[in-house]
């Protein structure tokens, strides 16, 4: 049985369908307690630092821009696999995705204080191919979180268009139609489509900028494959 139990239950799932299909994404306030915020932190940092030291052994350098965001948690950590593969917000993202969803990887998202280095304006990596359903994103904010210290930008509807092939997606900035900063505290979550355009700034501030990020593939878009 999972560890955490998330706020599931108490949430209006055709309402939360209706922006998720519309927008590409929906924030959900206060989706992890604050005991459970505080044990996906500690999995995922501890995590993070296993991974970055194969990393830098296997490549005999410091990992750098590769540190912002450090995905396959699951590797070293049982307990983030449990959670990735049988957490209660599986049936979630089942429902608002349209069908099963396939675990890829969990990941440490970081933006230390006093960063400059931000992350373009891109899709994640499952929403290749194109298909409507390729995948879904469970993201926990770790931290709080406002345009000064790096929250995430998405581009909304932006999950219906059909962009060139690659992850990074040009001619989006923070002035084009349809963005939306959304501003986070502790344990809030965004589920977001694949295909939804989205990045984050730099942080300047001497406040940290951690999430924990959930990725799965579509089952019917994984087929396409």
């Amino acid at each position: 049985m999972s560890a955490v139990s998330f706020n599931c239950l108490a949430l209006d799932l055709p309402t939360l369908k209706g922006f998720y299909e519309e927008d590409g994404f929906v924030v959900l306030r206060d989706f992890a307690s604050s005991t459970e915020t505080h044990l996906l932190e500690r999995y995922a940092v501890a995590s993070r630092k296993a991974q970055l030291e194969i990393l830098e052994r296997e490549h005999k350098t410091k990992p750098g821009f590769a540190a912002l965001a450090v995905k396959g948690l699951q590797q070293t950590c049982p307990w983030l696999e449990e959670q990735m593969h049988h957490g209660p917000h599986l049936d979630l993202l089942e429902f608002l995705l349209g069908g099963q969803v396939i675990p890829v990887s969990a990941a440490l998202v970081d933006r230390p204080s006093g960063s400059e280095d931000g992350i373009y304006p891109h899709i994640d990596g499952a929403g290749r191919p194109w298909h409507p359903q390729a995948g879904i994103t469970l993201w926990i904010a770790l931290d709080p979180m406002d345009e000064h210290n790096g929250c995430v930008s998405y581009v909304k509807g932006s999950h219906r268009e059909k962009h060139s092939k690659g992850l990074d997606i040009k001619d989006y900035d923070k002035e084009s139609a349809g963005v939306t900063a959304v501003t986070v505290s502790r344990g809030d979550a965004i589920i977001h489509n694949a295909l939804t355009v989205h990045w984050s700034g730099s942080n300047l501030t001497s406040r940290p900028r951690k999430a924990i990020a959930f990725f799965y593939y579509g089952e019917s878009g994984a087929k396409q494959t």
